[in-house]
């Protein structure tokens, strides 16, 4: 193959924005990762924190216990809580600690809206003006006590495996992954091609306010009331209203 002449052209240097765990086998010579392979996904982690791993000898000796400051116990179940001064909400300066605390307070009213449906994971890697990334596969990643339902994706012809969130252990580790947003499935896991509710999205444009989107959630909840079905508004987007 004919080599590519890269003489007089100038580099475009990329800023680490997100930060991954992978295990690999070595470091070559070269100083790269040798068959690495990508576990997921740090939101506990800085770009200014990562160093290279340097191999040091160190002497044998037992696994130390877990550091209980490192996990909040849930129904029996030891929940990883990382990076709770992580501030989310830069305006009003609430951390991720509040959002976890939030979440601790509503569970028990939003579990059963939960409950079997397969869950999207929007996460912010930093504050929430930033933008967020979807997870949805989540195999071999999370703690195995995590219940997961796999599905077959057309799109990408493969088995896609999304968690659950079946307790409250599950929401306080999705929060703690930044999930501010909840993003269920409309579906259950036994009646997936059936499901048990819909939602209208009215969001906000260039075009339109805020006061707008309320105006037709009003109309929108007349002409529910008028054909007999319930409805609720769910604000907890990003910028607009589902009614439910």
């Amino acid at each position: 193959k004919k080599k590519i002449n890269l003489k007089g052209r100038k580099p475009t240097w990329l800023d680490p924005q997100l930060i991954c765990e992978a295990t690999f086998s070595e470091w070559t010579k070269a100083g790269h990762m040798r068959h690495p392979v990508f576990k997921g996904l740090r939101t506990d982690k800085t770009p200014s924190e990562i160093d290279k791993e340097k191999e040091v000898k160190v002497p044998k000796k037992k696994p130390a216990s877990s550091n209980a400051s490192e996990s909040l116990e849930i129904g029996g179940i030891a929940v990883p809580i990382s990076n709770l001064e992580k501030i989310y909400w830069p305006d009003s300066g609430l951390r991720k600690y509040d959002l976890i605390e939030y979440y601790l307070k509503v569970s028990e009213y939003m579990l059963p809206f939960l409950k079997d449906r397969p869950q999207t994971l929007p996460r912010p890697p930093n504050e929430i003006k930033q933008g967020s990334f979807y997870q949805k596969d989540t195999a071999g990643i999370f703690p195995h006590w995590l219940e997961t339902l796999k599905v077959h994706s057309k799109s990408n012809d493969k088995e896609i495996e999304y968690i659950m969130c079946q307790n409250e252990a599950s929401l306080i580790y999705m929060a703690n992954l930044g999930c501010i947003e909840i993003n269920p499935w409309n579906s259950r896991k036994n009646s997936l091609l059936y499901p048990d509710f819909t939602l209208i999205d009215i969001d906000p444009s260039d075009k339109n306010t805020f006061s707008e989107v309320v105006e037709v959630a009003l109309v929108a909840k007349n002409i529910l009331d008028r054909a007999k079905i319930e409805g609720h508004v769910k604000t907890s987007g990003s910028s607009g209203i589902h009614i439910y």
